[in-house]
This record gives C-alpha cells, sequence and structure tokens, in this order.
C-alpha cells in the first residue's frame, strides 16, 4: 500500500537545517513527503537571503508561478487518495492567501506550526512597567526610525491578511500544532483544533536518545552565536546591524579572553545555522566552532553564553547558568534588541553582561546562580506543555 502524501510549504529556500529541525527524514517513514518552496514568488528580493547550506535532495520542488503550483496540486489529487499539508507560509501578502484559500477548496488537511522558540512580549505583561515600555517605543522610533517603519509594515501586512480578510473567508487551518502553555492559551478561543506539540529544539531533545559527548572533558562554556554581523539577516527589515564587524567580534574576543581566565575554562563556539561551516574562527582568537551540534554541546558544558538564541532551551533544560550579552552599541542605538536582552533575563534569570564594560566579579561563573523555578516554569510556558514526550514528527503521524 503506497504511502500517505505529506507535502510541505515553505516559503524560502530549504537548508540542511531546515531538513533537520523539521524532521523531514522521520516524516518519510510515515508518508511521501515532497517540500514546495515558494522564494520565487513570495520573496524574490530576499534571493541573497537563504543560500547557504542548502539542501538538494530530490523531493524539493520549485515553482515559479501559483498557477503552475495549482496544476500541480490537482494532478497530485488525481492520483492520491489523501494528501495532508504542513504550512510554514506566511499570512502576509495575496499570493500566500491565495495558496491557502486553494488547499481549503481542494479540501487538503492543512496543519499549522507555532513554535517560535523565544517568548513574546504580549504574554508576559508583568515583566516591563508602562514607563519602561514607552522609554524603549519612543527610545526605538528615534534611533530606530527605519526599523520601525518596516516593522510597522509587516504588522499591517499581517493584521489585514489574518485578522481582517478572516473576519469575510476561512483562512484557518484544520490544526494548529502550538508549543508551550502559553501560546496555547493565545488559541484558546481561535476554534481551531489545538495540539500539544513542542519546539523543534526540545523535540530533537526527545528523539536523541543518546547524546553523544563531542568534548572530552566538561570543562568548557558555549557560545551560542548570532548570524551577524558576520552573517546578518536584517534583509527583513531592510537595516543594518549597530554593531560592525571588527569592533563587535574583536570585543568579544576579549570578553571570551576573560571569562576563559576568571573560570579556568576554554570557550566553543555554537554556530549558527545561517553561517558558514568553521572549524576554527580566526576572527574570534581561533576558537573551535561546532555546527549543528548545539545540544550536544550544551549538554555537557559549565556554562551558556548567549545575546539571544532559541537554543538557549537547551541551557534550561540541562539546567546550565546563562551569560545574556549585550554591546554598548546595542544599549545606546538598538533599543528593541536591548529590551528583549532585558526582558529574557528578568524572565530566566542569569548574568545580563555588557561585554564592552563589565567587572570580572560579573563574570565569575560562582556568581551567576540558576533558578529552578525560573527554568521550569520557562520550559513549560514556551518549550513544552504537559507531559507530552513524543517528538513532533510522531504527533503529526497520529494527526493524519
Amino acid at each position: 500500500m503506497d504511502r500517505r502524501l505529506l507535502i510541505i510549504l515553505y516559503p524560502f529556500n530549504i537548508r540542511k537545517f531546515d531538513i533537520e529541525r523539521y524532521e523531514i527524514i522521520q516524516l518519510q517513514n510515515y508518508f511521501r513527503v515532497e517540500i514546495h518552496h515558494f522564494h520565487n514568488i513570495l520573496y524574490p528580493n530576499f534571493k541573497n537571503f537563504y543560500y547557504k547550506n542548502l539542501s538538494k535532495k530530490n523531493n524539493i520542488i520549485s515553482f515559479n508561478s501559483i498557477g503552475h503550483w495549482k496544476n500541480y496540486i490537482l494532478k497530485k489529487k488525481d492520483k492520491n487518495k489523501k494528501i495532508s499539508v504542513i504550512n510554514f507560509l506566511f499570512k502576509d501578502n495575496v499570493s500566500s492567501i491565495n495558496i491557502l484559500l486553494f488547499l481549503k477548496k481542494c479540501k487538503i488537511t492543512r496543519i499549522d506550526i507555532f513554535n517560535p522558540g523565544l517568548p513574546i512580549y504580549s504574554v508576559e505583561k508583568k515583566i516591563f512597567n508602562v514607563y519602561e515600555n514607552y522609554f524603549y517605543k519612543i527610545k526605538n522610533f528615534f534611533f530606530r526610525t527605519k526599523y520601525v517603519f518596516e516593522n510597522s509594515k509587516i504588522l499591517i501586512k499581517k493584521f489585514f491578511f489574518w485578522n481582517f480578510l478572516s473576519l469575510f473567508i476561512n483562512l484557518k487551518p484544520d490544526f494548529i500544532l502550538v508549543a508551550g502553555k502559553k501560546y496555547l492559551d493565545l488559541f484558546k478561543k481561535s476554534k481551531i483544533y489545538i495540539v500539544n506539540g513542542n519546539t523543534t529544539d526540545y523535540s530533537k531533545y526527545l528523539r536523541i536518545k543518546n547524546i553523544k559527548k563531542i568534548i572530552k572533558d566538561s570543562n568548557y562554556g558555549v557560545f551560542l552565536a548570532a548570524p551577524g554581523p558576520n552573517f546578518s539577516d536584517y534583509l527583513f527589515w531592510k537595516t543594518k546591524m549597530v554593531d560592525l564587524y571588527e569592533e563587535y567580534y574583536s570585543s568579544l574576543d576579549r570578553f571570551f579572553t576573560d571569562l576563559e581566565k576568571i573560570n579556568k575554562v576554554k570557550i566553543v563556539i555554537a554556530l549558527h545555522p545561517k553561517s558558514k561551516k568553521e572549524k576554527y574562527l580566526s576572527y574570534l582568537g581561533n576558537r573551535k566552532g561546532y555546527y549543528d551540534r548545539s545540544l550536544e554541546l550544551v549538554k555537557n558544558c559549565k556554562f551558556v553564553v548567549t545575546f539571544a538564541s532559541t537554543s538557549l532551551s537547551y541551557a534550561l533544560l540541562f539546567k546550565k547558568p546563562i551569560f545574556f550579552l549585550y554591546t554598548n552599541n546595542l544599549k545606546n542605538k538598538s533599543p528593541a534588541e536591548m529590551k528583549y536582552s532585558i526582558f529574557l533575563q528578568r524572565l530566566i534569570g542569569g548574568k545580563l553582561i555588557n561585554i564592552n564594560d563589565y567587572s570580572l566579579d560579573q563574570i565569575d561563573i560562582n556568581q551567576n546562580k540558576i533558578s529552578i523555578k525560573n527554568y521550569n516554569r520557562y520550559i513549560k510556558n514556551y518549550i513544552k506543555f504537559g507531559k507530552n514526550s513524543d517528538p513532533n514528527y510522531k504527533i503529526i503521524n497520529s494527526l493524519l
């Protein structure tokens, strides 16, 4: 008997990292999987954005027009009794809405995924008071005007294409897989069939039974690297990072040197998926880099260092101390990012460190105690919900 057809709708080019985090290989044990990406239709201006470490699997299909894709789907429906879709498209333009409406017309079961991997302000209203909220909004308007303008355009599009159009046409999925109690609460009034799921990081944690020790001893700290400024993703907001390449990495290198000396450890780099696969990073004191090994590195480390990475969930799961970093430029020129760093530190605990201005006492790991209460609350609210122990691919299989 032929396996069921599962189509994954993706807005950008598919990277090897995406194949791994969305558990495509595991889904292929249950389904015939096709990946349809619409990079050329939906976001042609980002052709130089999602281009590193691309997957070349033969089940990845690119479409240059919506009409081409519709004809393809109709032919597939003639040959397949049951087709299901996992949708990663954003509801922010006419083409995306056209695709989703066509799925409804064809009565194709659709699953949406909502697991941001990091908390959002709207579900944690008590972290900042009214004064702080207005202070950062006003400061952001003056210092990051273009960012505010571009982000406002995105929010207006999302409101129009999702909230407003939803009053007149049915854009709701058949299921929505949600990670974390806080996000589950967001959808309670939506009349969508809500499924308890996991973040991609936690799903990986569940499916890897034997986590390998890739560094012999455990006398190291892990830096969960951001994509920029070396590999920036600010094209979304058509802005530049406030930290320049040389200044940022030289400051970070000096900070790591002090961090190593005071704590008698070495710092290793968990490379960001958008970065190059580099064994040794010349721009960070020739420290060793590891690609797609955040889980393994964090499990056996002494502590974690990050600006704001979804992989910090591993630090919470393995109860590791966290140093949240920021720079002078971030503090003075990028209020929104500075606010989010403060937001995470208040929510989780740990130390918030300015890498341009710190004392050695601040970076002593013995002074960085974790809050088990905060860690467990974060895991419940933003990583998983309840006692679910199945990775996402098993949950999806049970739905379809």
